[in-house]
């Protein structure tokens, strides 16, 4: 009859464990902190970048790509691609490509605007299409 009362006992106490833990405000109000910072940056990524495109400045564009680029680096430091997708509803690698694009195509036309704003000739220029 002991061992009866012992396992009752035990029963009762792990579903007071997991109760407090599915209902514990903290938790909850980490994941929704996250969620919230991950659409926050996701928004801003693509603001920015949107910018960028509708920029008639080429050093102006360049920024607000730069902009751009640095909130996708920002929410992908804090958050997993699949947390991101999540919270986001957004396809990641989608986004993350054509954001780089759009920073891509600023800086290329800067440096065709500015011969000295491009990095100087070398191997890993040549690779990637900016060297001589």
């Amino acid at each position: 009859m002991r061992e009866l009362y012992f396992f009752i006992f035990g029963c009762l106490f792990i579903y007071y464990l997991l109760d407090i833990r599915d209902h514990c405000y903290l938790y909850n109000n980490n994941y929704d902190l996250l969620k919230k910072n991950i659409q926050t940056l996701v928004r801003q990524a693509a603001r920015w970048s949107t910018a960028s495109k509708q920029d008639d400045s080429s050093m102006i564009a360049v920024l607000h790509a730069n902009y751009g680029a640095g909130y996708l680096w920002a929410v992908k430091d804090i958050a997993t691609d699949d947390q991101i997708e999540k919270a986001a509803g957004i396809n990641i690698r989608k986004f993350e490509n054509e954001i780089i694009k759009i920073q891509d195509e600023a800086t290329v036309r800067m440096s065709q605007l500015c011969s000295e704003y491009g990095p100087e000739p070398s191997y890993l220029t040549a690779l990637g299409g900016e060297g001589s």
